[in-house]
């Protein structure tokens, strides 16, 4: 765990970057493999980790525009991440919200970002699973409840390729007017939608829209 603790997001993106079978990122255990990584921290700890790598971040324009238009237009977004969900949570309170606000457009629901989570424990050693715990907004702008600690343990379902699907069920629904990926994970939802548009550059981005069977298929390079 040396590597984590000494440098947890240059050892995050040497996992999220992997895809040879020793740590099969783009596979489900990989999916949560990262989570996984975080055991032992408080939330706290992993918030502030992400704040600073975060500012290096900037939203792709092109993106913020199309989230802006749909919010606009009183379409439901919601965030669906094969990522760890509190980061994927965090990065849309702390930068993508505030860019859609500047653009015109609504903030995302954050109650509606999902990702990879694993069980949460509090002091007392009471466990907490995300969907437990979406009603409290201070836990869902990573602002409150920074005691808990997070484990290894698997607790709500993996949103990652046809986990994906499964969270659609959960929230009731079916079919999709828009749906938006960029790796074969998204391939189930995006066969889920009216409208599928595939975000990326090259060959590989090329071929997954050549995959869909959407009744209408978008590039996004």
């Amino acid at each position: 765990r040396s590597s984590w603790d000494d440098d947890p997001m240059t050892y995050y993106r040497a996992i999220a970057d992997e895809g040879d079978d020793g740590i099969p990122w783009g596979h489900y255990p990989g999916a949560l493999l990262l989570a996984q990584a975080c055991a032992g921290w408080e939330l706290a700890r992993l918030i502030a980790v992400a704040d600073e790598a975060f500012d290096k971040l900037t939203p792709r324009e092109d993106v913020v525009a199309l989230i802006s238009g749909l919010t606009l237009m009183n379409v439901d977004v919601r965030i669906l991440s094969a990522g760890v969900g509190w980061l994927v949570r965090r990065y849309v309170h702390v930068h993508l919200n505030p860019r859609l606000l500047q653009e015109g457009g609504k903030p995302i629901d954050l109650r509606q970002v999902i990702g990879v989570t694993t069980v949460l424990v509090d002091e007392s050693g009471n466990p907490w699973t995300d969907r437990q715990l979406r009603g409290d907004h201070g836990y869902l702008t990573g602002n409150g409840n920074q005691t808990l600690q997070i484990t290894e343990f698997v607790g709500d379902g993996i949103p990652f390729a046809g986990g994906k699907v499964g969270a659609l069920a959960e929230w009731g629904m079916d079919e999709l007017l828009l749906a938006a990926g960029d790796g074969g994970g998204d391939r189930y939802l995006l066969n889920r939608a009216r409208h599928a548009v595939v975000v990326g550059k090259g060959d590989a981005a090329k071929a997954l829209a050549e995959e869909i069977t959407a009744p209408h298929v978008w590039r996004l390079a």
